[in-house]
């Protein structure tokens, strides 16, 4: 087997750029950080967010609170790192409730949500049903509650890559 030849200069430049774990490099608007044993992570510098080293690995420490948080560990799964974040999002952070979604808004929340997180399990019981109070808005223009409930569902798909159509089923409280 042959291998490519480096000469001396190059080999002791890679020997040392891996003798430290990791290596920066400056692009101008974003700096790249490349990893022995981890993955490649982009940042720019000016928007605050500094690295974390950690036992020779480099993690972006995104909340700046100088500490590790399981959302910017990398080493866990994509599901674990997502419910630690969905957990410290605040409801405005989500998105809170939107305008337009008018006799829907609790229903838009809760699809935004359950975007962030899997910790949502079924229940087999009625847990809200306000919509039963006929002196309700929602009651009086339930037709644009309905409309909007399933835009709400339908941007709810969107947001995860899936197609849907969704019509009201029921007009009738």
């Amino acid at each position: 087997m042959k291998f490519p030849s480096l000469s001396w200069a190059a080999f002791l430049a890679l020997l040392v750029s891996c003798s430290g774990g990791y290596t920066e490099q400056d692009y101008g608007q974003f700096t790249l950080v490349c990893q022995k044993n981890g993955p490649q992570l982009g940042y720019n510098p000016a928007s605050g967010i500094y690295l974390l080293n950690l036992h020779g690995k480099v993690f972006k420490d995104l909340n700046r609170n100088g500490e590790l948080d399981s959302y910017e560990d990398w080493r866990l799964s994509p599901e674990e790192r997502a419910q630690d974040l969905a957990g410290k999002l605040s409801l405005e952070e989500i998105g809170g409730l939107r305008s337009g979604f008018d006799g829907s808004q609790d229903h838009d929340l809760f699809l935004r949500v359950a975007e962030k997180t899997d910790r949502i399990e079924h229940l087999p019981y009625i847990l809200y049903s306000w919509r039963e109070v006929f002196s309700s808005a929602s009651h009086r223009n339930l037709d644009i509650c309905l409309q909007n409930g399933c835009r709400a569902a339908v941007e709810h798909e969107a947001a995860l890559d899936r197609k849907a159509e969704a019509v009201p089923v029921n007009k009738e409280i």
